[in-house]
């Protein structure tokens, strides 16, 4: 929610450069690279105002390919109406062309999701599915659920 609540006002400033998806053109997508790594974040709005972003950043390779995960934010009031789906849908929609239009076709996605976040591990199971087991999360100190899917080589989703 810390990435939600700062992307709205620099949108607003206009201190984002931003571009509409090729496949959800609805998106808004910014990328940029704090401490030089890699983040997309993919905006939905409403009006004038963000109703859900997703990032996707690099994370550790997992059996020689790249793994990249996703963290995905709703505002309170706009919960429990499908919108973290749709935003974590269309957000993989967007990486994956975005990925293979580079050369990288063959990766994996993931999700990590406290164990008390139950609303977001609906949206992972949905969305992402694949092997699914209980982790520590070293960046929140708590339990957690990783949500992994191998993406590519004909196996998994593309977007449509």
């Amino acid at each position: 929610m810390d990435a939600f609540k700062t992307f709205e006002p620099a949108l607003k400033a206009g201190e984002l450069q931003v571009q509409r998806g090729t496949v959800h053109p609805d998106l808004l997508i910014h990328m940029d690279m704090p401490a030089g790594q890699m983040r997309i974040t993919y905006a939905q709005m409403r009006g004038n105002s963000v109703s859900a972003i997703a990032i996707i950043i690099p994370a550790e390779h997992e059996k020689g390919l790249p793994v990249f995960q996703i963290g995905y934010a709703v505002p309170q009031h706009l919960r429990k109406q499908g919108i973290g789906k749709a935003i974590a849908t269309a957000a993989i929609d967007e990486f994956t062309v975005g990925m293979a239009r580079n050369g990288v076709v063959h990766f994996y996605l993931e999700a990590i999701v406290g164990v008390k976040n139950t609303g977001s591990q609906k949206v992972a199971a949905a969305v992402i599915g694949g092997e699914t087991k209980e982790i520590f999360d070293e960046n929140s100190g708590e339990a957690a659920f990783q949500y992994i899917v191998e993406i590519g080589s004909g196996m998994n989703r593309v977007p449509s």
